[in-house]
């Protein structure tokens, strides 16, 4: 929460007096001392609509919106949409903000099965300071492991095959150990081969989303954090949503 307004009748029932001279509020008999908000950082507040959009019932989109800063001194911080629900029914994403534009795209979902218009102006969301972290290396598997591995593959070999046979596979289970995965968590990436889907003259179209069971979330929340932290998945940038 980046700030908090207290109604009358609350201030009025717990006798609160601001006194503007010393910078003090008293509050239930005891006073406490005001403190001047920080400008060294840029107070990115909430992004809002930039046109009247409507979203179709149970449809992902983009909504384009505009960034409300607090101020326009620019530390280089990134920001972040909270996932939240503005209207009942419409799911907001988390999604990364640009720090060098006053605007950004918001991915959010409607959940119903109406469709929902949000107006010019209207906010969409809270925005949040993040900070970008480093993505974590797996580290290299142990000697003991790696061995672990090789015998394992080399006693399911068949028995009738010759022992030089069998010592020419183990030399080459060596030769090229850096190539075996042995963890769940030993993946990664490679550039040798590309791979292309030929869609000929069908153009791209849109399916309505297809939420899963809440019961799986937690797996699925768990399978997206592990494949993050292995560095086959990143995050996707503002562009593209959550």
């Amino acid at each position: 929460m980046d700030e908090v307004i207290l109604g009358r009748d609350w201030l009025s029932h717990n006798a609160v007096q601001w006194n503007f001279a010393s910078g003090t509020i008293t509050l239930g008999g005891k006073r406490i001392s005001l403190g001047s908000e920080c400008l060294d950082r840029p107070g990115c507040r909430r992004c809002r609509v930039h046109l009247d959009t409507e979203i179709p019932p149970q449809t992902e989109t983009i909504v384009p919106t505009d960034v409300a800063y607090g101020h326009f001194a620019n530390t280089g911080d990134q920001w972040a949409t909270v996932p939240s629900e503005p209207v009942p029914g419409l799911r907001v994403a988390q999604t990364l903000i640009p720090t060098d534009t006053a605007s950004a795209t918001v991915r959010v979902c409607n959940l119903t099965k109406s469709p929902i218009l949000l107006h010019q102006g209207q906010s969409l969301s809270a925005l949040q300071s993040v900070e970008s972290v480093s993505t974590g290396q797996t580290p290299d598997a142990t000697p003991g492991v790696v061995k672990e591995q090789h015998d394992t593959m080399l006693h399911r070999v068949d028995n009738s095959v010759e022992p030089e046979v069998r010592a020419e596979l183990q030399a080459l289970l060596r030769s090229y150990q850096d190539v075996f995965s042995y963890s769940e968590f030993d993946l990664g990436c490679t550039s040798l081969a590309q791979h292309d889907i030929d869609t000929g003259e069908s153009r791209p179209f849109k399916q309505a989303l297809r939420p899963q069971p809440r019961v799986h979330l937690p797996a699925i929340d768990k399978l997206i954090h592990d494949m993050e932290s292995q560095g086959v998945q990143y995050r996707p940038c503002e562009k593209e949503g959550r």
